[in-house]
């Protein structure tokens, strides 16, 4: 197992720890080395590293939610306090039920169908907290769902027809497979408990960010993904999501969007290891101009964006996960890290000032350096926690362990990220500190931003040799 394999492995199993203290009456927790059972992945269907697995009622679950405690706490007190199984027997219960937008399971088994009932109670509980189970024992109730013969069972999805069960079902692996085959929607809501299966990182995924899903705006831009799930989703094998970024910030915040930014639409490419965000400056967002952009993606016509925006011609350390640590732990040294992604328009933005910037401190003070990490093409550290787009990190030389955070609110101020590390930087002697600051006030003078007024002129600065090294 590599090493960012065995990072988030011994968070996860640190976050499941302190469950089953909590939960030792109720649960029995157990770990397993992947490198022991490598059958498992193949034997349970797990598609990556580390998985949580259920096992319940002599039936095992893949747990598809984000691996964090308290993620894992919810979703457990829902399997152990509440019905799997929702009984139906009024109109206002069906008229309750079917209201969601989620996929739902309903069955018609008469009172005197134990047999039914039981089966389709397994079934609820194999799939609780993924989907909702309707029971209905009325046989008025059951017409208005078009359920006609004693243990007939439905699936509704978003924007489909209802898939009816081929027959009756007398097993329980039959009609939890029929359910497993069929239960995908066209489109499906992101939580934090099915992230990992409504977002596969296996399929492309055509994203909507909305601000809340209730607005007026939202309701009709998502009208228009809707739509577009129903002409694309199942021909070119697509997924869509929809994201709330109201309740799920982080989600939208981890692909460097602001609030700006929101309504958007986004493809996501995993085996392109591309992103292509709509391009909202230019076409309004409407069902002609989305039927245009995807078209434009399945004919391989959309151009991507850029595979980086730095190189080893520019003035800044190129960092990766193999030599990440090497660079942070250089003695004598403060240095300014970015965390990257070349489709992030943010980013984009910043790469020339950045650029700029890190010539200005190599020439002026060589004891700062400026890197970037770029996280497409590389795992970031987990420790780090990098949730937003661009990340400024900031390594002092007695504080590699510590890194500062610089604030997102304006990331492009050259001004104030040249401040901000002159304040915390510690490898520079005061007499070089003040000396960076004379010649920068100099070219810094007149009116205009950073950029215009240092980027577009030749640093020529005559430094004296003596005090070279503390510059």
């Amino acid at each position: 197992m590599d090493k960012h394999f065995e990072e988030i492995s011994k968070r996860v199993i640190e976050e499941v720890d302190r469950l089953s203290t909590a939960l030792s009456d109720r649960i029995k927790f157990f770990s397993v080395s992947w490198d022991d059972h490598k059958d498992a992945l193949n034997l349970y269907g797990l598609r990556d590293i580390p998985s949580i697995v259920l096992f319940r009622d002599g039936a095992h679950r893949v747990y598809y939610g984000q691996k964090t405690g308290y993620t894992i706490f919810s979703f457990l007190q829902e399997l152990l306090t509440n019905d799997p199984v929702k009984l139906l027997s009024h109109k206002q219960d069906k008229t309750k039920f079917v209201s969601g937008d989620g996929v739902q399971v309903i069955g018609y088994m008469s009172k005197e169908n134990t047999l039914g009932i039981d089966l389709f109670r397994q079934a609820g509980k194999q799939f609780q907290g993924e989907i909702s189970f309707g029971l209905v024992h009325d046989s008025k109730l059951a017409k208005s769902f078009k359920l006609k013969s004693d243990g007939e069972i439905i699936i509704l999805k978003p924007g489909e027809r209802q898939i009816h069960t081929p027959s009756i079902f007398t097993s329980r692996d039959d009609l939890i497979k029929w359910i497993e085959e069929n239960r995908k929607p066209l489109w499906a809501e992101l939580t934090f408990t099915n992230l990992y299966y409504v977002w596969q990182s296996t399929r492309i995924t055509v994203v909507a960010f909305v601000k809340n899903v209730e607005e007026h705006q939202s309701k009709t831009i998502l009208s228009t993904f809707k739509s577009l799930a129903k002409k694309y989703a199942s021909e070119n094998q697509l997924s869509f999501v929809i994201v709330d970024t109201g309740l799920y910030k982080d989600f939208s915040q981890g692909m460097g969007l602001n609030d700006e930014d929101i309504p958007t639409f986004a493809i996501f490419d995993p085996f392109g290891r591309k992103e292509y965000f709509f391009p909202k400056d230019q076409f309004a967002i409407n069902l002609k101009n989305s039927k245009r952009w995807i078209e434009s993606f399945i004919n391989g016509k959309l151009s991507g964006p850029p595979e980086e925006l730095y190189t080893n011609e520019d003035k800044v350390v190129l960092l990766t996960a193999d030599n990440f640590d090497n660079v942070i732990n250089e003695q004598g040294k403060d240095i300014l890290v970015q965390f990257y992604a070349p489709w992030n328009g943010q980013c984009v933005a910043l790469a020339d000032l950045y650029k700029k910037m890190s010539t200005l401190f190599e020439t002026l003070l060589p004891s700062v350096i400026l890197a970037t990490f770029n996280i497409q093409a590389s795992q970031a550290p987990l420790k780090y926690n990098i949730s937003s787009l661009p990340t400024l990190l900031f390594f002092p030389s007695d504080q590699k362990d510590a890194p500062l955070t610089i604030s997102s609110d304006d990331p492009y101020n050259g001004f104030k990220i040249v401040d901000f590390i002159l304040e915390n930087q510690k490898a520079a002697t005061p007499e070089a500190i003040d000396q960076f600051r004379t010649i920068f006030t100099q070219l810094s003078q007149g009116p205009g931003s950073l950029e215009e007024d240092i980027s577009d002129q030749p640093i020529d600065i005559e430094i004296d040799e003596d005090n070279k090294e503390e510059l």
